[in-house]
């Protein structure tokens, strides 16, 4: 069993872009499909994105049937889910750069990265206190303690962690673009648990004392809560 992943080296602009169907060519200012070569909408590439998420959301899924199947070994199993969970991370990212992955930050760059990291290495959860991250699902997986459901049911969370990338990059967006506040808007009151209930409740509070969504709360990778910056 892989002790370590390689995937975790510092990200850098040509490495976001290794996970894109297209590219943003700087001399025509235009979006251009790597595989076609044909100019692209804004909109178009944004579509390209949305369907590469889904596909490594898919991939993810599939590789749960396989490994539980036996039609792939867990080194497999490891390796090509690794690399889907941290695509998953720069497609987020990419997109709520509107997918302008060229225009990333150092600071946004170094939120990215520490996001793959932690769900690759794993992190306590300070709401509960509880260690997660990639490497704990590889030990349950390897002492059999997982099922086929359980497995596909981590490994959904993971790729919905990654769609809450998206939040932090746009915060840090807010920062760098002079916004100083933000309030957090359940997603549905019914549905929200009460930790994201009592965020809601604090009103509009600085970007400093700001808790993203899915961090202490009982939702995690589950919220839905968003964000409204001023």
């Amino acid at each position: 069993m892989p002790t370590a992943l390689n995937l975790l080296k510092q990200l850098d602009k040509n490495g976001l872009e290794s996970a894109l169907d297209f590219i943003y060519d700087k001399v025509s200012k235009r979006f251009r499909g790597k595989s076609s070569g044909r100019f692209l909408s804004q909109n178009q590439s944004l579509s390209l994105l949305d369907g590469s998420i889904q596909k490594n959301r898919d991939k993810l899924q599939n590789l749960a049937i396989g490994l539980t199947s036996g039609k792939i070994d867990l080194v497999r199993f490891v390796v090509d889910s690794s690399q889907a969970i941290k695509d998953l991370h720069i497609l987020n990212a990419t997109k709520a750069l509107s997918g302008r992955a060229d225009n990333i930050s150092t600071q946004q760059l170094k939120i990215l990265s520490d996001r793959v990291k932690e769900q690759l290495t794993g992190k306590k959860d300070p709401l509960t206190g509880d260690r997660f991250g990639f490497k704990y699902l590889i030990r349950d997986l390897a002492r059999g303690q997982l099922s086929e459901a359980q497995l596909t049911q981590r490994l959904n969370l993971y790729a919905n962690s990654a769609e809450l990338t998206q939040n932090h990059i746009i915060k840090e967006q807010k920062v760098e673009n002079g916004y100083k506040e933000a309030f957090r808007q359940l997603a549905s009151a019914d549905r929200a648990c009460k930790e994201c209930v009592k965020h809601s409740s604090l009103g509009w509070i600085s970007l400093e004392d700001l808790v993203m969504p899915g961090e202490q709360c009982s939702c995690r990778a589950n919220c839905r809560c968003t964000l409204i910056y001023r």
